[in-house]
């Protein structure tokens, strides 16, 4: 009879063992890793790791890797990422913070100005115009509508350009043109028909080193013209 309750307390104990590790949580991939590699024109940034590896952009997903283009000034873009393998919980949460240096190799001409329009819409700007990509960048825009006043923008205009044949003299020009505005990392277009920039010439002398911009936007026409930096 000793020997029954002996072998019934083996076999209970066994069998309370075997409940709990049935009863066990999965195992948690490891956390994956994001490595980036800066490029004469762009970023590259990888997310390693086991099982299914996922890569966010400013919380959004993205493609792993993700190619961003270095700009004309230095941004921050920030990147998270998840691993996940087959029966296993999902890894903890990597992030890099990641500055993408400007090119410096891209040609600008650099301009810093404000202007006041004869209607109540003031037109804050610091253009960088580049002669490549036919864009003319603007920081720092700020619209005041009455005692409204909007945050500070970047815009982003693209227009046709034309160049002398001594290319000392470049001219943009266009209408209705879609003005697009950076969030985060992306140029995201302005809605509706306010803010589309209309009647757009500006002109640069890389040789006399001067400028000449002007154009309509939000009710307000803006003209300004000076040296460049």
């Amino acid at each position: 009879m000793k020997k029954f309750f002996s072998m019934l307390f083996i076999a209970t104990l066994l069998g309370m063992v075997f409940t709990a590790c049935g009863d066990d949580e999965p195992g948690q991939t490891a956390a994956p890793e994001i490595t980036y590699e800066i490029l004469e024109d762009q970023a590259i940034v990888t997310a390693k790791g086991q099982g299914e590896v996922l890569l966010y952009l400013d919380g959004e997903s993205t493609t792993n890797p993700t190619i961003l283009q270095r700009s004309y000034q230095d941004y921050v873009a920030v990147f998270t990422a998840t691993a996940k393998e087959a029966n296993q919980k999902i890894s903890e949460t990597t992030t890099l913070e990641l500055t993408i240096p400007k090119n410096d190799k891209l040609a600008r001409f650099s301009v810093e100005s404000e202007y006041q329009s004869e209607t109540d819409t003031h037109f804050m700007f610091d253009i960088d115009m580049d002669k490549d990509s036919s864009s003319i960048y603007m920081y720092n825009i700020v619209f005041r509508i009455g005692e409204a006043t909007s945050p500070a923008m970047t815009l982003l205009v693209d227009a046709p350009v034309t160049a002398d044949k001594d290319g000392k003299v470049y001219t943009y020009a266009g209408t209705g043109i879609v003005a697009y505005m950076m969030r985060g990392t992306t140029w995201m277009p302005m809605p509706g028909d306010a803010y589309l920039v209309n009647n757009l010439t500006c002109t640069v002398n890389t040789s006399a080193k001067t400028y000449g911009i002007a154009f309509d936007c939000h009710g307000g026409h803006f003209a300004e013209q000076g040296k460049l930096k």
